[in-house]
């Protein structure tokens, strides 16, 4: 098959036709889940993320701008407006700089990840795909139409140097530890190695037919290529250039490397519709993990994109309108999450361990991650009461977590000698209750939100002081969610906080300063025999109201 151009690579075209829900000996083991759905601009068709800022940058084809989205909120920061067709993107994450193809108007768009600007753009003729080394910070753009590869310094963002490829240059990886570049020729049916150092033709690796997808692997300096049309995968040696052709799916259209466990996975987009499990120690096939799609029936319409995170051992793949996750320690399914429409990109933040996803038809990105479900609440005195004894606690309530909250809820148990007045804040509603035998009132107030994650809210409880001036004063409040709500608060300990306040001072009250208030419990292990020695678990709290600095 020769391979002609379009618009977009390969691999970022359009959607998938369908899916097979059986995946061979494979239950679901871990909780995987969408957190969160960011908006972005029509068809979002590429993502490249920043571990260092964690930042995540979505290039939207048909608005010609693209989304940036905070890792740490999952939210749109900025939207970029670029040229007409944005592509492929790549990082620098040394220099927090974006590159951004644009095949149509032969450029690439610099974007400085700092202020969400654009620096510039730099003339390269029919821009496919890029890589950036950020050890030399060298990045290589592929020139679709002259079959070469355009070297940028991305000090100055300029051409410095046009390296002649093979025929239909189609796919480019960089290995940072040796500094060499490595160009699938999809027409010539071979592989340009590159010298970054002196921007030389170091060899020509021929392959199988239409070498398409690439992954590398700096740890054993292995460079792999699919070769669509051959069904095989060609393995290369970095140092020697020594080849191997392992036998894989009938069309192998993407691959990702699991450093965790030196495997590749190896996605079939025809025939069989399965991944293939190489080991690399021994660059034989080990496993087949089956069912993840129909038969293609349309080409080329990919039924799948991988991405690996190595930190977690697990690689992903998408489906249609699905991600499956693999636990590369047993090569079995975890999960299967539903997505949005057509995803046609995936890339994993290995800092946070967040997956991302474009789905091309919706026009956004789903958020996958183990879901974490933690609200915490801090209390304080607001500040002195007043002469005619009247005062107010300050509640501060925040999503730890990384998924909403709704219906947010806060008790407060009014210590002895306090009695409600009021309570206030945007989006509370409070009311009281009478205690057990007619103690202190128990305050509720609840937050309809929903609280994202890592907002906070607050919340004033307004109270009148009814003991003595020098009576200590406590009040404790905490944070859960309406009863009926599916929440497993993932940190229990910061569910309470108390203030423990003794007023000074006679008539006007202050709170006295936090303090620290360490208590020890001591109990026996086991039983004791005599003679025997014997062991003790000791277990120190600070039930006060500050840290305690140590040593304890």
């Amino acid at each position: 098959m020769r391979v002609g151009f379009h618009k977009w690579p390969f691999a970022l075209l359009v959607g998938i036709l369908g899916m097979t829900s059986v995946f061979a000996g494979s239950p679901v083991a871990r909780a995987l889940a969408v957190v969160a759905t960011v908006p972005t601009g029509t068809n979002p068709a590429a993502l490249a993320v920043n571990p260092a800022t964690n930042r995540i940058y979505v290039a939207n084809a048909y608005s010609n701008n693209v989304t940036v989205i905070d890792g740490a909120t999952d939210t749109v920061v900025a939207t970029i407006p670029v040229a007409a067709g944005p592509g492929i993107l790549a990082v620098n994450p040394t220099t927090n700089k974006v590159y951004v193809t644009h095949f149509s108007g032969n450029l690439v768009t610099v974007i400085d990840g700092a202020n969400n600007s654009v620096l510039g753009t730099i003339s390269v003729s029919a821009p496919r795909t890029l890589a950036v080394n950020p050890a030399t910070n060298r990045v290589y753009v592929l020139n679709a139409n002259h079959h070469q590869v355009a070297v940028i310094d991305g000090a100055a963002d300029a051409v410095i140097a046009n390296v002649p490829t093979g025929t239909t240059p189609w796919s480019v990886a960089v290995n940072p530890a040796t500094n060499r570049v490595y160009v699938a020729n999809a027409n010539s049916y071979n592989v340009t190695v590159i010298d970054g150092a002196t921007n030389a033709v170091l060899a020509s690796v021929s392959t199988g037919f239409n070498p398409m997808a690439w992954a590398v692997n700096p740890s054993t300096n292995r460079i792999y290529v699919a070769n669509y049309n051959s069904g095989n995968v060609t393995v290369i040696d970095g140092a020697t250039h020594a080849k191997t052709n392992v036998p894989v799916g009938f069309r192998p259209g993407s691959l990702a490397v699991n450093q965790a466990n030196n495997k590749i996975y190896a996605a079939d987009w025809g025939g069989a519709n399965n991944v293939t499990v190489i080991d690399g120690a021994t660059n034989a096939a080990v496993a087949t993990l089956g069912g993840f799609w129909p038969a293609l029936t349309t080409s080329p319409i990919p039924p799948a994109y991988v991405a690996a995170d190595p930190g977690a051992n697990r690689v992903y793949f998408t489906g249609y309108n699905v991600v499956r996750a693999v636990d590369g320690a047993t090569d079995s399914l975890l999960a299967t999450v539903n997505v949005g429409s057509n995803p046609v990109a995936v890339a994993v933040n290995p800092a946070t361990h967040k997956v991302y996803v474009a789905n091309y038809n919706s026009a956004n990105v789903s958020v996958i991650a183990e879901p974490v479900r933690d609200l915490a609440v801090d209390k304080k005195p607001a500040g002195p009461f007043a002469a005619d004894g009247t005062g107010a606690y300050a509640i501060t309530v925040t999503n730890a977590g990384n998924v909403p909250a709704a219906n947010v809820v806060v008790t407060d148990q009014l210590g002895a000698g306090l009695t409600y007045l009021s309570g206030a804040g945007a989006g509370w509603t409070c009311s009281p209750a009478a205690g057990p035998l007619g103690g202190p009132a128990t305050v509720t107030c609840t937050y309809v939100g929903p609280l994202n994650p890592g907002q906070s809210v607050q919340l004033t409880i307004n109270v009148q002081r009814t003991g003595g001036a020098g009576a200590m004063l406590e009040n404790c409040a905490t944070v859960g969610v309406a009863p009926g709500a599916r929440w497993l608060d993932a940190n229990p300990a910061d569910n309470e906080s108390c203030s423990r306040s003794k007023p000074v001072g006679g008539p006007i009250d202050t709170p006295s300063p936090l303090q620290p208030d360490l208590a020890v419990t001591k109990q026996l292990l086991g039983t004791a025999v005599s003679g025997q020695p014997v062991k003790y678990a000791v277990v120190v709290n600070n039930v006060g109201t500050a840290a305690m600095p140590g040593p304890v």
